[in-house]
């Protein structure tokens, strides 16, 4: 009976560092996730104004910090009335066949200071490939604010699919996206 004892209580102390890790409840704001490139000769920006945020964060055990963001591709919109019409159709985000979008880490990486580097897998119309966030964050107190950029090249994901559509003159192959994302601790 003791050695079933001892695996047991191993089996608990392993986990606790990832039970132990510190929650983060995402706050609310349409500007959270905003990209911008060019689309024609002008000015391409929109936002992905609702999802839904799962983090584990806690700077001094980063091995079993973790993020999971998944987005309604339904409210990724420009603003724009004739922009946001083809959005949602099949050569664009496709939201009848994928509703949604996923940015999950994999690694998350402090770099220094109050810099961090997020390796995550991200899921658009099916397509998931890796890329790297640089961000930076501040905590103070239960509170923490996030602010971050890459570039997503639409052609990875089939955004802006057909032959007619993958030039950069209809909207830019590289897209930058924005986060600036306000949490507090759970």
């Amino acid at each position: 009976m003791r050695p079933i004892a001892s695996l047991t209580l191993l089996v608990v102390l392993w986990t606790l560092p990832a039970q132990a890790a510190t929650k983060w409840q995402a706050v609310p704001d349409p500007q959270t996730i905003t990209w911008s490139g060019t689309a024609g000769s002008g000015p391409l920006a929109g936002a992905c104004t609702a999802f839904d945020a799962d983090i584990s964060f806690d700077a001094a055990d980063l091995d079993h910090a973790a993020i999971k963001v998944t987005i309604d591709m339904a409210k990724c919109q420009t603003g724009e009335e004739r922009k946001d019409e083809y959005l949602p159709q099949a050569l664009w985000f496709n939201i009848a066949e994928f509703p949604t979008a996923t940015f999950e880490s994999k690694k998350i990486t402090h770099i220094g200071g109050d810099k961090y580097l997020a390796t995550a897998a991200l899921t658009i119309k099916g397509i998931t490939a890796d890329i790297d966030l640089p961000f930076t964050l501040t905590i103070d107190g239960d509170k923490a604010h996030v602010v971050g950029e890459t570039s997503v090249s639409r052609m990875v994901y089939r955004v802006g699919d057909g032959p007619e559509l993958l030039a950069n003159q209809v909207a830019s192959i590289d897209i930058a996206v924005k986060i600036d994302l306000k949490a507090t601790r759970q």
